[in-house]
């Protein structure tokens, strides 16, 4: 649950720049790794308490996403994905290259969260599965918090316009490449928080985070949970990542059934899991995909 609950976190990351901002980016795993690398290194060098590294990861990213905002932005459509892609990889190989700080292909092992800790109060020790558990579904709360603030505010509006008609938003004087770029960078932060808390779970952090099939994966539970609702992806997130976890241990090809199973949801669910839970749920559910929240 804490791992579907931290790539619900990254999958609403990326739903920020898709589904709001009609930008689709092929490369968002790389801020995830380079999140989960921030964590492993300060862990291992010079343990600080875990909310700083928190803040850290999503600095940083955020400061990376600029980087990569500021060329990406330059494009539009398909032309805008590759040059992510390509940037994701540039990240992805320089880490790969520098093995002495990434560990290459073994990356880096036996990361253990740091406690937090107010002397005289209290200590939180984040070894425990159920401490780690709680300072994740708190972070990802407040996570989403913030993105739903970002997004249902004046700039979130401008921002769903942008997706709906790029040029007329341009003609009455928006400035649309700053709007797509703070989205960017919003998004990027996120999805370096996301990294920060995965490594600890695990113990590891790897080049292999970065790759591609990861950016591919997210994207589809963006569409299987529902695009442009920020709870959508989230439960998409949760959904596959616990669905993948139980078939593959009964399937060796599990893959395949992921993939049917993907097919028939986008054709018969066109609005992903989260239309379902509106229709049923609608008056304890913020709005359903498709109208005005």
């Amino acid at each position: 649950m804490t791992e579907a609950i931290i790539i619900g976190l990254l999958v609403m990351s990326l739903d920020l720049v898709m589904g709001y901002a009609g930008l689709v980016s092929f490369g968002h795993a790389a801020f995830f790794g380079v999140g989960a690398y921030i964590s492993a290194w300060v862990l291992a060098w010079q343990p600080i308490s875990f909310p700083l590294i928190l803040f850290l990861a999503f600095g940083v990213n955020a400061l990376l996403g600029m980087v990569v905002g500021l060329i990406a932005i330059q494009a539009r459509g398909i032309y805008f994905a590759m040059i992510t892609l390509a940037m994701s990889e540039v990240i992805h190989w320089t880490l790969y290259d520098l093995r002495g700080i990434s560990g290459g292909d073994s990356g880096i092992v036996g990361i253990i969260p740091s406690p937090i800790s107010f002397p005289g109060v209290f200590s939180l020790d984040l070894t425990r599965p159920w401490a780690y558990f709680y300072l994740t579904v708190l972070t990802v709360a407040l996570a989403f918090w913030l993105a739903y603030r970002f997004v249902h505010s004046p700039f979130g509006s401008v921002l769903q316009g942008i997706k709906d008609n790029e040029n007329r938003c341009r003609f009455i004087g928006y400035r649309v490449k700053k709007y797509k770029l703070t989205a960017v960078i919003f998004s990027s932060g996120l999805a370096g928080l996301a990294g920060a808390l995965y490594s600890p779970l695990y113990g590891f952090a790897s080049p292999h985070l970065m790759e591609f099939h990861l950016s591919g994966k997210i994207i589809l539970m963006n569409l299987l949970g529902g695009m442009g609702t920020l709870v959508g992806p989230i439960v998409g997130g949760v959904f596959l990542t616990i669905f993948e976890s139980i078939i593959s241990s009964y399937i060796k090809e599990y893959l395949i059934f992921i993939g049917i199973a993907f097919v028939l949801l986008v054709i018969f669910l066109p609005h992903g899991l989260y239309g379902v839970l509106a229709k049923g749920w609608g008056k304890f559910i913020f709005f359903v995909p498709g109208e005005k929240p």
